[in-house]
């Protein structure tokens, strides 16, 4: 599973190496990481698992990566002019999905010939950007949950992604879950701003076998205070009218000791 294996199954072990190596030489330590596809478990103690344009049906114990374009892999004007493109709308799901099950998406943009992004581009990136901007907190550096998420959307298996736009529908009861790495704040992910202004985080029900012990929770990008109640039911969330963010929101919980 390494390159060139068809060749020499030596090959890609020495460049493999050689990359390890050369890393930990100008570094001090290794910070290289390479990734490639079909790994068995114990591959995966050395390579982290790459999952083109699909997704893992759940937490997965290591570190993987799923590639992803918003287009097709290299420059097709007529994805700009048909305006075809994956749409913000539909990547930051899948991110906060990705992210939730313990991965990592890498987001292919290909390049015009003078490698320049065409508009319907940049005005995607920075859709994307101005979301990370409010919620990045509950992505960057977090670390999975005990579940990856909960509601209807969390049922359905992992598809192949298609090429161009392939929109899903999320209600506000589709929520994933990540957490810090000093695991003392939960990040739920709501996909979808609720009519009702209410939320219900089933998985922290009292009782339930995730439940957590919970001091305090907020809403990220809103500096008001908001109500909750924690019951047999779930968390109880009730939001402000103001929509904080777009594709999506989070709640910030945090736990007691």
């Amino acid at each position: 599973m390494l390159p060139l294996y068809e060749i020499d199954s030596t090959l890609g072990l020495k460049m493999a190496a050689h990359f390890y190596n050369t890393n930990t030489k100008w570094n001090g330590r290794n910070e290289a990481v390479m990734n490639t596809k079909m790994l068995n478990e114990e591959q995966r103690d050395a390579i982290m698992l790459d999952i083109e344009k699909s997704n893992a049906p759940d937490i997965l114990p290591d570190a993987w990566q799923t590639d992803e374009c918003i287009g097709t892999w290299h420059y097709n004007r007529q994805m700009y002019y048909q305006h075809k493109y994956k749409q913000a709308a539909e990547i930051i799901p899948m991110l906060v999905d990705i992210v939730s099950k313990n991965g990592n998406l890498m987001l292919n943009l290909p390049l015009r010939g003078d490698g320049t992004l065409d508009s319907d581009e940049i005005k995607i990136i920075k859709e994307i950007g101005a979301w990370l901007k409010i919620n990045g907190e509950a992505i960057y550096a977090t670390r999975p949950w005990k579940v990856s998420g909960e509601g209807p959307s969390t049922k359905k298996a992992p598809r192949h992604q298609t090429f161009g736009s392939s929109y899903t529908e999320y209600s506000s009861e589709d929520i994933r879950f990540t957490r810090s790495k000093d695991n003392k704040t939960l990040f739920a992910i709501v996909l979808a701003w609720p009519e009702d202004g209410r939320i219900n985080i089933k998985s922290l029900a009292k009782g339930a076998p995730t439940a957590e012990k919970i001091k305090d929770v907020s809403l990220i990008g809103y500096e008001g205070k908001i109500n909750w109640k924690l019951g047999d039911k779930g968390l109880q969330v009730n939001l402000p009218n103001k929509l904080v963010s777009e594709h999506g929101f989070a709640i910030k919980i945090h736990k007691k000791p």
